[in-house]
């Protein structure tokens, strides 16, 4: 039996939702195949605070790497793996090396930053003989940048619970939920309810350092802007206190700018809540504008105000919203169709045969039908 060894910085306490997929994707294999080594953070004795370090330490623990017949990480991990592969592939030419790929980590930077990110990104992709990608969005620029390169669409999927929201209330409740980090544009979000002409209250959900600058600056703002009653920072939740919160909002605002794909947008849509989004990366693989949410001109702090108020001063729009993302959710792809999708992979990889063609993404049919049907 083939071995085959993953390689992640965690196994539990999945935050994002790229590190959720992963723990499913490797939970899937393990019910499949005996003879899997799975390796994270807590198998190593040093945890270097620079990155790159992070070579050194695996390329001192190679042996383990040796005797594998098929290597699986995240792309994400390129700053710790890039010198460690390229000595891996010398030293164990019979593997077969995977890497699983969320979205391009060079796109949230600037300037110089951003040239030696995409210069690592791009080569440290060039490495694997198989890119893994769960986003549509991801798929096509991956198509673009690296045209010859073998891509395995394993798209994510959804555990589909049916929410009852019928006696759910029309309110001005706002809700965000993700990283509080730079990257969320939350600061424009913060810029744009200065000029939201309705009563609201925005919840911005999830884990965030009282010491970080960024989160410093948008407390700043909140103050600096009078909106000290408006908007409040929850911290995490547990499952049980997001739902409720999810359950009392209207409307999910997620001002990202770059999502690989965006999964708490699916899960807000669970809810019936309709989604306001700037115009860019995976936003439009799941917004149609109008339809379950609102597409606006990308960091348009303008048009973040205008949507917002347009939305919560419009009832009749809300509840029409509200029904197309509950039937949005209802067509999503399940995890059991991910799961088949992951079994067929495995016995591709297994049996040393090709693939073949997985289904056709939902995302881009829905997307088309509906901008042609508005």
């Amino acid at each position: 039996m083939r071995k085959i060894t993953i390689l992640l910085p965690k196994v539990c306490d999945a935050k994002t939702g790229g590190q959720k997929y992963d723990l499913h994707f490797i939970s899937k294999l393990k019910e499949l195949h005996e003879n899997i080594v799975f390796l994270s953070d807590e198998k190593f004795k040093y945890k270097p605070s620079i990155a790159f370090y992070y070579n050194i330490i695996y390329l001192l623990s190679i042996k383990i790497f040796l005797k594998t017949d098929i290597f699986i990480t995240n792309s994400r991990m390129y700053p710790r793996l890039f010198l460690f592969i390229k000595i891996l592939k010398l030293c164990n030419r019979k593997a077969q090396f995977m890497v699983i790929h969320h979205h391009y980590h060079f796109k949230t930077k600037s300037g110089l930053k951003r040239s030696i990110n995409k210069f690592l990104e791009i080569n440290f992709l060039k490495m694997f003989e198989q890119i893994i990608i769960p986003s549509p969005y991801v798929k096509e620029v991956t198509e673009k940048i690296l045209p010859k390169k073998k891509i395995i669409f394993l798209e994510i999927g959804f555990k589909k619970n049916k929410t009852d929201i019928k006696n759910k209330s029309i309110n001005k409740n706002l809700i965000y939920v993700g990283t509080i980090e730079k990257r969320k544009g939350l600061h424009l979000l913060i810029e744009a309810l200065r000029n939201v002409n309705q009563a609201y209250r925005l919840s911005l959900i999830g884990k965030y350092d009282e010491q970080d600058d960024y989160y410093l600056s948008l407390v700043g703002k909140i103050k600096d802007y009078g909106l000290e009653e408006n908007v409040i920072f929850t911290g995490r939740l547990s499952d049980e206190e997001l739902k409720n919160k999810y359950m009392d909002a209207s409307v999910f605002v997620l001002p990202s700018l770059h999502e690989g794909y965006g999964m708490v947008m699916v899960e807000a849509m669970q809810y019936g809540l309709p989604v306001i989004a700037f115009n860019n990366s995976a936003m439009p693989y799941l917004i149609v504008d109008n339809y379950n949410g609102l597409l606006l001109e990308d960091r348009s702090v303008n048009e973040l105000s205008a949507g917002i108020s347009e939305v919560l001063s419009d009832e009749k729009k809300l509840i029409n919203l509200r029904k197309n993302a509950i039937t949005t959710f209802e067509n999503v792809r399940s995890n059991e169709d991910l799961n088949n999708d992951i079994k067929n992979f495995y016995k591709s990889i297994n049996e040393d045969c090709n693939l073949g063609n997985l289904p056709t993404s939902y995302w881009r049919s829905f997307r088309t039908y509906y901008e042609i049907d508005l």
